[in-house]
């Protein structure tokens, strides 16, 4: 009786090897059929728009690519109000043109011996005056 339980359970662990490879085979060609059909359906896109060769190829490279929706987008709306080019910001403000200097802290070039101090009093100096 041992014998024919392990038979059994062997034939089982079989049954479920084979249905797992089974299952992955149908998984595979399910993927390859939707491929098939979304880069087909992008052939035809391309050349109702009258596309050139290379626009067609980028076209059918692309169909798997979709639009971004509203709901898409970075649920932080917060991040507008922050700065993210500072630079460009600080070129808006008008330097005080009445006295007609350098700011005092401007880097000179008989200042500067080596990169390094170079580095240094570049960090120090604000952004506008960069």
């Amino acid at each position: 009786t041992k014998l024919i339980l392990l038979d059994s359970l062997l034939q089982e662990m079989s049954n479920v090897n084979e249905l797992d490879s089974l299952e992955k085979e149908l998984s595979q060609v399910l993927l390859n059929d939707e491929r098939y059909w979304r880069e087909n359906s992008a052939k035809f896109r391309a050349v109702a728009q009258n596309a050139s060769y290379e626009q067609f190829e980028e076209i059918v490279k692309a169909s798997h690519l979709k639009p971004l929706d509203k709901k898409d987008k970075s649920p932080n709306q917060k991040s507008k109000s922050s700065i993210w080019n500072s630079i460009s910001l600080a070129s808006k403000k008008s330097l005080p043109e009445s006295s007609g200097a350098i700011p005092s802290r401007m880097i000179s070039r008989d200042s500067v011996k080596n990169i390094d101090e170079f580095y240094a009093q570049w960090r120090c100096l604000e952004i506008e005056e960069r």
